[in-house]
């Protein structure tokens, strides 16, 4: 099962390397989900980089939820797994198949989406994103980022996640090829 750890919002992989080391035999693993984006210089050129999707969250998998909690007692960071009063609260099957689905077991990072808009209505052509378009509450066209609502452990949590914004012909171009139009773009 996975299951959301919330941790202080900076020290994500501090917490995530002081549980691996503090319950590594009652953990399958362990990881602090990534976006890819990036930062514009002045002069125009695109650094890509790495963020945090969920800030102050990582995600835990492990089948002994009761054994991962008594060890997280003794683990410096302040960490808690979500849950009610009665129990933890594992990921759904649909947040875990996201994630699955759009990251790797080596590397948790969730890749750029590429969109247009239509109508006022964001379409999603690829990318992680396609299909999740009600998650999207904010578009930032100049840093190429969605600011998202979604659900994830039980809560609505806010995140951030790269997306191109193209034009329409470009995003048709684009779903019938399957090429790439950041490049032509940029």
């Amino acid at each position: 099962m996975w299951y959301v750890v919330q941790v202080e919002t900076g020290r994500e992989k501090t917490a995530c390397d002081d549980i691996k080391q503090a319950a590594d035999d009652v953990l399958d693993e362990c990881f602090v989900p990534q976006y890819l984006t990036g930062k514009r210089r002045p002069d125009g050129t695109w650094i890509p980089s790495k963020e945090r999707l969920f800030p102050g969250y990582l995600i835990c998998v492990t089948s002994q939820v009761d054994e991962l909690a008594d060890k997280l007692r003794r683990v410096r960071s302040l960490t808690k797994i979500l849950g009610n009063d009665n129990a933890f609260i594992p990921l759904t099957e649909d947040e875990r198949a996201w994630v699955q689905k759009v990251t790797q077991k080596d590397q948790r990072t969730v890749g750029e989406s590429v969109g247009y808009m239509e109508d006022g209505k964001l379409v999603i052509v690829e990318g992680p994103l396609k299909g999740r378009e009600d998650w999207v509450r904010k578009v930032n066209h100049r840093k190429r980022l969605a600011y998202l609502e979604m659900p994830m452990g039980g809560r609505t949590v806010r995140a951030q996640a790269g997306l191109q914004m193209v034009s329409k012909t470009q995003g048709k171009l684009l779903d019938r090829e399957k090429c790439e139009v950041s490049r032509r773009t940029r």
